[in-house]
């Protein structure tokens, strides 16, 4: 399965709130409505409008949006979706909106159950190579590529 690495620009009532962070997106109102949840410098803002020129809003309608949108610090929204012939014509549709798209395979941004293991261990226990290892059943080399591919995949997701 491919998917798609989209970057887009923000909507002019999102960038007017000025956001420190995105915490999520829905869509209510039987899909004609698209809700915001942001972190601005006055506290979480809720903000709830309709979007029908809204990239994000069209791609959740009509594709699957993987994951949460990510606000970068340039105010650009990026999000990855199921590269599919309806998100390729929503995209074309708004092509002035977008910023990038990029073509991925699942395998680069997708962790194994087993790669979340050894991100577990790593934040949470504060483990390393020799714990993971441990942990895991395997030799040191297999706990460090483990760990470093990981890493490597969190790093291609929020560096969106």
């Amino acid at each position: 399965m491919k998917v798609l690495k989209v970057v887009m620009k923000q909507c002019e009532l999102v960038r007017s709130l000025e956001p420190r962070g995105y915490l999520g997106v829905r869509l209510g109102g039987c899909l004609k409505l698209i809700e915001h949840m942001l972190l601005t410098k006055s506290g979480i803002e809720r903000v709830r409008v309709p979007c029908d020129s809204c990239v994000l809003a069209k791609l959740y309608r009509s594709s699957f949006v993987l994951g949460q949108p990510v606000v970068s610090p340039q105010g650009w929204i990026s999000f990855l979706v199921k590269d599919d012939r309806q998100a390729r014509r929503v995209l074309r549709e708004h092509s002035d909106s977008l910023v990038s798209v990029e073509e991925l395979d699942y395998r680069d941004v997708v962790l194994t159950p087993r790669q979340m293991e050894a991100l577990k261990l790593l934040a949470y226990n504060g483990a390393g190579v020799s714990k993971i290892a441990r942990a895991l059943g395997v030799t040191k080399p297999a706990a460090h590529k483990l760990a470093k591919r990981s890493l490597e995949k969190l790093a291609k997701l929020h560096a969106m």
